[in-house]
C-alpha cells in the first residue's frame, strides 16, 4: 500500500467501497461452458440459468432479485442479488452475461444462508448511539437491513449504514449486528486515485486549448446533461461548495490557471470538460448508462479542509458520495499541483464510478484474509479506461510529476507475472492485469472490437472477482468476438500466468516475498488479515523450516504471521482464525523442528503462511523461508586433542558407548562415555563443539 500512496496520496485512503462480507469464498467464480439460447423473458431465462449452476456458484439454490441490466451494443448483462426473507445477502450477487440472445455465462458467488428472523432486535434510531460509542464523530446518513453470511452457512442479520466524519473529513460504511448492536465494521469508502490535466494535461500539452463546452444545461454555472462542477470545502460542521467559475458576457470560460489557489475558477472549468468528453465517450462507444434518470457527475475541485481558523489543501483525487445524495461523485483536491489540472486523473476518477455503477467491484474480508483482488482489478479497470481514451498507456505524467516519479503508474512498463507481481497493494497489483491487457491491446488491429471485450468483461464481473475471474471471461468474450483474438487474449494470459492468478502465492527458499497490509484504523477491528497467503512445500527430507517475518517500516512491531499446516488459514466472522502457530516480525526466525513438541514440522507438508496487521497504520513486510541441513560430523585430522594421543590405546566397548540428545547436536552425533575413559570424553566432546561450531560460522 505505501509504495504505491507515496505516489498517489500522502495519506492511506481506500480507493473503492469496502462491501464487508466476512466468511464465504475467496473470489467469484465463472460459470457455463456453452452458450444458451433464450427462449422467453430475459430476466427469467437469467434466474433459471443461475439456478441451474447455483451448486457450482457456492449454495444449493437461491432466492433472487433482479438488481440492474446494464445494455451494450449486441446484449446486455443481468445482474441478480440473494436475497433471503427479501433482505440482500451480502456478497450474494452473480451477473449473467448475454449477447446476440444466449446466456454466454454467469459470473458471482452465492451464499450459503439459514433460516432467521427479520425482525431486528435494535431498531434504526438506536443506530447513531452505537456508532458514537464505537467512534464519538461519526454521523450516521442512511441505513438498510441486511443478511451476512459467514461461510458456514449460518446467517446473521444486521444494519448496513452510510457515514461520515468532517474532521477529518470522511467516508464511512458501517455495520451493526441488528440482535447484540455490536458494530462489526466502520471501513472508509472513500475511492482515491492519482494522475496528472490541460489536454490532457501540462505534461503533455503545455498550451492551453480553446473548447467548445458541450451539454450545459445552465446560461449561468458549469451544470450539464453530463457533469456539474463546483469548489468544495470541508468544516468543522460539513461539507459546503460554491461556485466561482461564472461566465462572461458573451456565456463564456475563458480563465487562465490560477494553480494552487483553492479559488480558482479555471479548475472548474477543466474538470467540468473532461467530465463530460469522458462521459460522453463511454456513452458513444460502450453504451454506457447509469442507473436511474440523472446522468450527470458531479467534479468537485478545489477541495479544502478549514479548522480553527487554518486551510489546508487535500492533495488527492478520489470517487465516492462526498454530498450524502446517494450518487458517487469525483472530487479533487490539490498540493503544489491541483489534480485535476491532470486529465488522466479525471479519466481515472471517472472510471471508478463507471464500475461503481456496473460491476460495483468491491474487496472483501472473507475467510481467507482480505480479499484485495476487486479492488485491483477496479484500480487496473479505471487505468485502461483512462488509457484507452487517451491511446496513451502512460497514467498522470503531470500530477505524478508532483512526487518525482515522471507518472502514476505506466501500463507499457515491465511485465508483472502472476504470482511474483503480487504484493498486496491494489494499485501495484492491478498493473498485473493492467499491463497484460494493455499488452494484447498494444497487438491488436482492431482496438475499438478489443475495447468493447474489455469493457463488457468489467461490467460483468461479480463485485467479488479475481483477476483469475476476470481472466476467464475476458478469454470467452474474445473467442466470441473474433477467435484469432481468442487466441492472443489465450496466450497472454497464460504467458503472465494470469489465467490462473490467485491470492495463494507460492514462498520457497529461492525468493522471498514483500507485501503491504492495511491498519486497524482503515477498518475499525482489532486485527487486519493480510491481503495474501503463502504456500510453502516442505521438501521431503527437511529436518528444519525457518520462517522469517520483518517489518519493513514502523517502530512498533505491529505484524506477525499465522501458520497453518495442509489447509489455508482461516478466518471467521468474528476474526477468530484456525491456525496451529504464530510468527512474531522483528526478523528473528521461527525454528520449525521435525522433533520439536511446540512447532513440529512435517516433512513433505505443504504450510500456509497468512500476515496480520495489529497496528493503526498500514505496514510493509518481508516473509522469507529457509529449510536449513544438518550439518554432519567429519573428524578433522589436523586437529590433536590437548591431552594425551590422538588415538586411544583401548578400543571402545559397545558398553562404552552411549547416545545422547543434546539440543545443540541432536540427531548428528554420539558421546563416548564409560568409567574407565570419563576424562577423554568431556575432552573430545568439548572438541565436537568446538568444530562443529566452527563448521556452522564457515556456513
Amino acid at each position: 500500500m505505501q509504495r504505491s500512496l507515496l505516489r498517489i496520496a500522502p495519506i492511506p485512503v481506500l480507493s473503492l467501497v469496502l462491501l464487508v462480507a466476512i466468511g464465504g469464498v475467496a473470489s467469484a467464480r465463472v460459470v457455463g461452458d456453452q452458450p444458451q439460447s433464450i427462449g422467453g423473458d430475459v430476466v427469467s431465462a437469467a434466474r433459471q440459468y443461475v439456478q441451474q449452476h447455483a451448486a457450482e456458484l457456492g449454495a444449493a439454490s437461491a432466492e433472487l432479485k433482479l438488481h440492474r441490466r446494464l445494455a451494450f451494443a449486441d446484449g446486455e448483462v443481468v445482474m441478480l442479488t440473494q436475497t433471503q426473507n427479501g433482505l440482500p445477502v451480502l456478497g450474494g450477487t452473480v451477473s449473467v452475461l448475454i449477447s446476440h440472445g444466449r446466456i454466454l455465462l454467469a459470473n458471482g458467488e452465492l451464499k450459503r444462508v439459514t433460516a432467521l428472523d427479520v425482525q431486528p432486535t435494535i431498531q434504526s434510531g438506536q443506530l447513531l448511539q452505537l456508532l458514537r460509542g464505537h467512534r464519538a464523530d461519526l454521523e450516521l446518513r442512511r441505513s438498510d437491513l441486511a443478511v451476512l453470511a459467514d461461510g458456514r452457512g449460518e446467517s446473521t442479520l444486521v444494519w448496513v449504514g452510510d457515514a461520515a466524519t468532517y474532521r477529518p473529513f470522511g467516508l464511512w460504511r458501517v455495520l451493526i449486528d441488528a440482535r447484540s448492536g455490536r458494530v462489526l465494521q466502520v471501513t472508509s469508502t472513500l475511492r482515491e486515485a492519482k494522475a496528472k490535466v490541460y489536454s490532457p494535461n501540462p505534461t503533455v500539452n503545455s498550451a492551453l486549448s480553446t473548447v467548445e463546452l458541450s451539454g450545459l444545461t445552465s446560461d449561468s454555472e458549469l451544470t450539464g446533461e453530463y457533469a456539474s462542477a463546483k469548489s468544495c470545502m470541508v468544516t468543522q460542521k460539513g461539507y459546503e461548495c460554491a461556485r466561482n467559475a461564472k461566465p462572461d458576457e458573451n456565456g463564456d470560460y475563458l480563465f487562465e490557471p490560477d494553480e494552487p489557489s483553492i479559488e480558482d475558477p479555471f479548475a472548474e472549468v477543466q474538470g467540468y470538460y473532461h467530465a463530460d468528453i469522458f462521459h460522453r465517450w463511454l456513452v458513444k462507444r460502450f453504451n454506457f448508462r447509469r442507473p436511474g434518470d440523472i446522468q450527470r457527475i458531479d467534479v468537485n475541485v478545489n477541495l479544502h479542509q478549514t479548522a480553527n481558523g487554518r486551510t489546508f489543501g487535500v492533495p488527492n483525487a478520489f470517487f465516492g458520495d462526498i454530498d450524502g445524495d446517494g450518487r458517487g461523485d469525483i472530487t479533487f483536491g490539490q498540493g503544489n499541483r491541483d489534480f485535476v489540472y491532470d486529465g488522466d486523473v479525471l479519466y481515472h476518477e471517472f472510471a471508478h464510478s463507471l464500475i461503481d455503477a456496473t460491476s460495483d467491484l468491491s474487496p472483501t474480508i472473507d475467510q481467507y484474509g482480505f480479499n484485495i483482488m476487486p479492488l485491483a482489478l477496479n484500480e487496473s479497470f479505471a487505468d485502461l479506461f483512462s488509457s484507452f481514451f487517451t491511446g496513451d498507456g502512460t497514467v498522470g505524467e503531470y500530477a505524478g510529476g508532483l512526487y518525482g516519479n515522471g507518472s502514476i503508474r505506466s501500463l507499457t512498463g515491465t511485465a508483472l507475472n502472476c504470482p511474483d507481481g503480487l504484493i498486496g497493494e491494489s494499485h501495484e497489483d492491478g498493473l498485473v492485469w493492467g499491463r497484460a491487457v494493455w499488452a494484447i491491446y498494444s497487438q491488436v488491429q482492431n482496438k475499438e472490437l478489443f475495447e468493447g471485450v474489455v469493457y463488457k468483461t468489467a461490467i460483468s464481473l461479480a463485485k467479488t472477482a479475481g483477476i483469475k475471474d476476470a481472466a476467464g471471461v475476458l478469454s470467452r468474450l474474445a473467442r466470441e468476438a473474433d477467435p484469432s483474438l481468442g487466441q492472443l487474449v489465450d496466450a497472454e494470459l497464460q504467458k503472465r500466468g494470469v489465467d490462473s492468478c490467485t491470492r495463494f502465492v507460492p514462498l520457497t527458499a529461492e525468493k522471498a516475498r514483500e507485501g503491504y497490509i492495511f491498519g486497524t484504523s482503515d477498518f475499525g477491528i482489532s486485527m487486519v488479515p493480510g491481503p495474501l497467503q503463502y504456500r510453502i512445500e516442505v521438501p521431503k527430507d527437511a529436518e528444519k523450516m525457518q520462517l522469517v517475518l520483518t517489518q519493513v517500516r514502523g517502530r512498533t512491531q505491529t505484524l506477525s504471521a499465522l501458520v497453518r499446516k495442509r489447509e489455508p488459514v482461516l478466518i471467521t466472522g468474528n476474526l477468530l482464525t484456525t491456525k496451529d502457530a504464530t510468527v512474531n516480525s522483528g526478523g528473528v526466525p521461527a525454528t520449525f523442528e521435525r522433533t520439536s513438541s511446540t512447532l513440529p514440522l512435517e516433512p513433505g507438508a505443504v504450510y500456509f503462511v497468512l500476515p496480520i496487521n495489529t497496528g493503526a497504520s498500514t505496514r510493509q513486510y518481508s516473509l522469507a523461508v529457509a529449510f536449513p541441513k544438518p550439518i554432519p560430523f567429519e573428524p578433522d585430522a589436523g586437529i590433536a586433542p590437548d591431552a594425551g594421543s590422538a588415538v586411544d590405546a583401548q578400543p571402545a566397548t559397545d558398553a562404552d558407548i552411549v547416545a545422547t540428545e543434546d539440543p545443540a547436536t541432536a540427531g548428528r552425533g554420539c558421546a563416548v562415555g564409560g568409567p574407565a575413559r570419563a576424562g577423554w570424553g568431556v575432552l573430545l566432546g568439548l572438541l565436537l563443539l568446538v568444530i562443529g561450531r566452527r563448521r556452522r560460522s564457515e556456513n
